[in-house]
């Protein structure tokens, strides 16, 4: 089918009735997706357009946030903006706590029915005081008595002696998280394969026990159960629950369990062009989601020596694509670009390179990110570049002085160490 056939389909297709649902559904799409793909495409130009127009909307962009749809609409009555709530917050069960726990309701005068915040309202909520929240000491039930039935133990230790062991497993296990102690919860990041797992754990009153609930938010599925069972074990070990209920170990003869990310991928001599020249091209893409894929899988593969050796050979090739890279708006793109410089930084070929470009300024500039992760890894980089470079680094202390006062045991150790390998004086 020609273009002329295939554009008068289209517009002939668009005045039918009952289009009127798909037009509603392309107006809310990105204005400019919708005027490339209303004309006919002429050249290869327009069409590489839409294509990385496409790829940038399915990736959450820093400037442009997806913003949800609100789940109120208000009405007025007596001259006064009211809002009226979904069938999940009838009358029945305002007081109570949504099903959904991603949907956020907001303060008093959302759990009160009213979305206008000059509203005054009671300063009680579901029978209790706002200002005696702060002396809750028991978990509330779980919202609709709803659990995760493959991720949820019961235990009848106290939950103050919870949440204390729970921190204890977490730092065991290298996990990120922020605790929030009046709702006995504790929000959790790591990064298996070098893609974010995020997570939730949260303890609950039931019935006479308490629930311990591990809820997965986004992420691989395969990597959040291996994380669960290792989470099971270690608190079984601590006496929080029966090691009964725990999945037994694989053998050594099986599929490793993947207890740390410091699992190696070696590639064989053969398998090193047909694998690696794919992703370097499809790191340089202009598609987001594509340039994703691409530097995780290599923070991955950067791990054996085999790929340090590849790449160390052909960096003249690729050290402008590592800057580039380095640069990107995009979290998720450049926190594993900097897993792969660190990774890198083992051959004198490529720290050489690092230095000499822009990599080493901006692994400087990621020091000041508000992600502990790529904090974490951009100070092993440059670790990892000074233990190579040692005073020929163009580093000033004052650069790097704030990772020995880090907070994160792992930072300021590698603070400690770049600190040594440049032999700056230490600073008290």
């Amino acid at each position: 089918m020609d273009e002329k056939c295939f554009t008068e389909n289209a517009d002939r297709k668009s005045t039918q009735p009952g289009a009127q649902g798909s037009m509603s559904a392309r107006e809310s799409a990105s204005p400019d997706i919708c005027r490339m793909s209303e004309r006919k495409v002429s050249d290869t130009k327009d069409i590489s357009r839409l294509q990385r127009m496409m790829s940038a909307s399915s990736l959450t962009s820093l400037e442009r946030p997806i913003s949800s749809e609100p789940l109120t609409r208000n009405f007025s009555m007596n001259n006064v903006m009211l809002s009226m709530q979904n069938p999940i917050f009838t009358q029945s069960t305002k007081f109570k706590h949504p099903v959904y726990r991603s949907v956020q309701i907001g303060r008093a005068a959302s759990s009160a029915g009213f979305s206008d915040p000059g509203i005054s309202v009671p300063l009680s909520v579901a029978g209790t005081p706002i200002g005696e929240k702060a002396k809750k000491r028991e978990p509330d039930p779980p919202p609709g008595d709803h659990l995760e039935k493959s991720t949820t133990f019961y235990t009848n230790v106290k939950p103050a002696i919870i949440m204390q062991k729970l921190r204890v497993i977490l730092n065991g296990m290298k996990i990120d998280f922020t605790e929030k102690t009046d709702k006995f919860k504790f929000k959790c990041e790591t990064y298996p394969n070098g893609f974010r797992l995020p997570f939730n754990i949260q303890i609950f009153s039931h019935s006479s026990e308490y629930a311990v609930e591990m809820q997965r938010r986004s992420g691989d599925c395969i990597c959040f159960s291996r994380i669960h069972n290792r989470f099971l074990r270690k608190c079984a070990e601590s006496g929080l629950c029966d090691l009964d209920i725990c999945p037994p170990q694989l053998s050594s003869h099986s599929a490793p369990p993947m207890e740390s990310d410091d699992c190696v991928i070696e590639l064989e001599e053969s398998e090193l062009e047909g694998s690696l020249k794919p992703l370097m091209e499809m790191a340089d893409s202009e598609c987001m989601d594509v340039k994703l894929n691409a530097i995780c899988a290599i923070s991955e593969l950067s791990k054996g020596k085999a790929v340090v050796d590849w790449i160390a050979k052909r960096i003249d090739d690729h050290i402008k694509l590592f800057e580039k890279l380095l640069c990107v708006e995009v979290q998720d793109i450049y926190r594993a670009t900097v897993t792969s410089v660190a990774n890198l930084a083992t051959n004198k070929d490529i720290c050489t390179k690092f230095d000499e470009s822009s990599c080493v300024k901006s692994l400087i500039r990621l020091l000041r990110c508000d992600n502990a992760q790529v904090i974490r890894e951009s100070s092993r980089a440059l670790k990892n570049i000074g233990a190579i470079l040692k005073s020929n680094m163009s580093v000033s202390p004052k650069d790097v002085y704030g990772l020995v006062k880090s907070s994160d045991p792992r930072v300021r150790s590698n603070g400690e160490a770049l600190q040594q390998h440049l032999r700056f004086a230490s600073i008290h």
